[in-house]
């Protein structure tokens, strides 16, 4: 069996924590809880139709790396875990979060299928990422990773992890650079 690393996955699931795997109201509801178990059984089923690899794109990843976990990202960790997950790699820190994708992209030319998951107003234009993303959103009932957010992706979410071309590729060099 091969090891594995970041080097045999062709599809990527960039994950937001707040807003994705929790949101207001959960956190209201469950006050000794930070991540929904609910909400990571839905990504569990996204990677599991998709056979991608997560990539941590929020603000946790400063509390994680493939050596260590902080002490406040060990619920996410574990949560995960419990499901079989786990996260592959993070992107670069605190330059922006479209850029900071974008750079990630670069860095990894083999990876083909993109999937964005944030509740934050990306603006992903400028580094041609919009058409791979799914918003969520942290307020409201309507918060976190929902099974009709995948619906609403195209009814089937392996449609959603979208192919990246050479122009594409292209394009991030220059968004980024």
């Amino acid at each position: 069996m091969r090891e594995k690393t970041d080097q045999f996955h062709e599809k990527v699931v960039f994950l937001d924590v707040d807003g994705v795997l929790n949101s207001d109201e959960f956190l209201k509801r469950h006050t000794q809880e930070i991540i929904s178990i609910d909400y990571v059984k839905i990504l569990k089923e996204i990677v599991d139709r998709t056979n991608a690899a997560l990539v941590l794109s929020s603000s946790w990843k400063c509390g994680w790396s493939k050596e260590e976990v902080d002490p406040f990202c060990v619920p996410l960790v574990e949560a995960l875990s419990n499901e079989g997950l786990e996260i592959m790699d993070k992107v670069p820190e605190f330059i922006g979060k479209e850029k900071e994708i974008s750079q990630w992209l670069f860095g990894h030319p083999y990876v083909k299928g993109i999937l964005i998951l944030d509740d934050a107003s990306l603006k992903l234009e400028d580094y041609h990422l919009e058409s791979y993303f799914l918003q969520t959103q942290y307020y409201g009932p309507a918060g976190g990773l929902r099974k009709e957010d995948i619906k609403k992706s195209n009814s089937n979410i392996r449609q959603r992890i979208f192919f990246r071309d050479n122009s594409l590729i292209r394009n991030f060099k220059g968004a980024w650079s």
